[in-house]
């Protein structure tokens, strides 16, 4: 009867061995699909910083060509507002002028007035 015994409790044992693997063979595919599921979310991760990367550098991309815009138009205004002084110191000039030959023209008719007395006297 102890063989029996024996036996049984070999059996038993083999058998304790075989659900204790098969327990662990569960356990490590559980753990194989939250290594894989983890592996996913890594990747989306990933994937979700790349796209952030890509955006930021988009981003500085558009700030250096608002910069650039930027000084242009300040290259512009600068253009813009010099030859609006230019204008001004040429509108002087010209007033100017047309004043000495506002004068001038009052000479000058100052001066045929003075003929036309000469011309009227000798005639």
């Amino acid at each position: 009867m102890q063989t029996l015994s024996l036996k049984q409790m070999a059996t038993n044992i083999v058998q304790q061995s075989i659900d204790a693997m098969e327990s662990q063979n569960q356990k490590v595919a559980e753990a194989s699909d939250g290594f894989n599921e983890v592996q996913n979310h890594i990747t989306t991760l990933t994937q979700r910083v790349e796209n952030i990367n890509d955006k930021i550098s988009n981003l500085g991309h558009s700030n250096n060509t608002i910069i650039e815009n930027i000084n242009q138009l300040s290259d512009s205004s600068a253009s813009v507002s010099e030859s609006a002084q230019e204008v001004e110191v040429r509108s002087r000039q010209n007033q100017t002028e047309a004043e000495h030959a506002k004068e001038l023209l009052g000479q000058m008719q100052t001066l045929i007035q003075q003929l036309e007395k000469y011309h009227k006297v000798k005639a």
